[in-house]
């Protein structure tokens, strides 16, 4: 979990399946919530796009969850 622009983004690799070498990709954008909690607004995965490396699928997670913060989701106080 990484800290951007007042929200938390993170990152997941899914396997297609258990034979198959390729990875979807997912991530998920968190902000705090009251009482130190954290609360996830958006979560995404796509499937119609596959990966061979598990590492890439996690970074390209990473950089969508930036975009996601940066065009879709108001910008933050700190």
């Amino acid at each position: 979990m990484q800290s951007y622009k007042g929200y938390f983004i993170t990152s997941s690799a899914m396997p297609v399946h258990p034979f198959s070498p390729d990875w979807y990709i997912g991530g998920s954008v968190l902000v705090p919530g009251p009482s130190s909690s954290i609360v996830e607004i958006t979560r995404f995965q796509l499937h119609q796009f596959t990966v061979s490396m598990k590492e890439l699928a996690e970074w390209f997670g990473l950089e969508v969850a930036r975009l996601v913060v940066d065009e879709c989701l108001a910008q933050r106080e700190n």
